[in-house]
């Protein structure tokens, strides 16, 4: 199918969905099937933001190998926002993300270790300073908590070594 279809335009539209903000949305005429979102629709498309989200997940059950195959093409495509959303699944897990870490550089960060490892070889690893979990000390999954180094440098310094370590 080509990339104007309508079912590539429905699943490229879901997987922004995650992480939409908040001004692509408006709140307009109430849904007849959701009235409990109190109009949330997309500036988009003008669709309610439920309504949008099950028409994507009845295609992707009616046909999953296809939409498995859009998924992975998006991964490879986006390598950092994957690896961003990767860290954020296993931070969350630990507890390590507040609610005011900003996302954003936090995706930033991902980006940029993929943007090092296309232009300077290598592997390249987004590292928490204060690692999320020690026997000593637990760090947050922030902006501020995030650096940029090789992967072997990273590898050696495990969670063992931080600033300030005593």
């Amino acid at each position: 199918m080509d990339n104007d279809s309508p079912d590539t335009y429905f699943t490229n539209l879901v997987m922004r969905l995650a992480d939409t903000p908040v001004s692509t949305r408006y709140f307009g005429k109430v849904c007849v099937k959701h009235p409990k979102l109190g109009g949330e629709r997309l500036k988009s498309t003008y669709a309610c933001v439920t309504c949008s989200r099950e028409r994507v997940r009845t295609r992707e059950k009616a046909n999953p190998e296809k939409s498995k195959s859009r998924q992975k093409v998006w991964r490879r495509a986006n390598p950092g926002a994957n690896n961003a959303t990767g860290a954020r699944r296993r931070a969350a897990k630990l507890q390590a993300t507040p609610a005011w870490a900003n996302p954003f550089f936090i995706g930033e960060a991902y980006d940029l270790a993929q943007l090092r490892q296309k232009m300077l070889g290598g592997r390249w690893h987004v590292d928490h300073v204060v690692p999320l979990v020690s026997d000593i000390v637990c760090g947050l999954h922030v902006e501020f908590n995030l650096q940029v180094i090789p992967g072997s440098e990273n590898e050696l310094k495990g969670n063992r070594h931080w600033p300030d370590m005593p």
